[in-house]
């Protein structure tokens, strides 16, 4: 699993490394695979996945493969079930789960933490985006637009 996560950032990386010269470096990583240890955390590594897939498709992010190499360093902290007894979920008699994403962004001395969840916009997120995908669609979303308000702060 840990050669099959190596492999797709690094294809991932080398795919983006063709894209926009203006796309800012971002490295993606978790606690646990700092010092070139591998994460034994197979939550983290799914949510490393399904990541790369949704930052992979932001025009201003281009993952890079090496931390020396990134502006961002995004590291997935881990991830949350909680359940939601929202009025619809009670109307309906069931249980629904809203699962989030979370990561921390850390820019030169600037660090703050994001999350992202499973919660709202319909079931799943579509075709093929399941909670946890679309928990991490939603932190790519948000990252996508810090890079956009902070894009001159970024390019000092």
């Amino acid at each position: 699993m840990t050669k099959l996560l190596t492999l797709l950032l690094v294809s991932a990386a080398t795919v983006v490394l063709a894209g926009d010269p203006a796309s800012v470096p971002l490295f993606l990583t978790t606690p646990a695979t700092i010092g070139g240890f591998t994460d034994p955390n197979k939550e983290r590594q799914d949510s490393m996945k399904d990541l790369v897939e949704a930052l992979g498709k932001k025009k201003n992010i281009r993952l890079v493969a090496a931390q020396e190499q990134a502006i961002i360093v995004l590291e997935v902290l881990g991830r949350d079930v909680r359940e939601d007894s929202g009025s619809f979920t009670k109307a309906f008699g069931g249980k629904n789960e809203v699962k989030t994403v979370r990561v921390k962004l850390s820019a030169g001395a600037f660090v703050t933490e994001l999350s992202g969840s499973s919660a709202g916009g319909g079931f799943g997120g579509g075709p093929g985006r399941g909670a946890w995908k679309k928990a991490a669609y939603k932190v790519a979303d948000q990252i996508e637009a810090w890079i956009r308000d902070n894009q001159a702060q970024l390019s000092k």
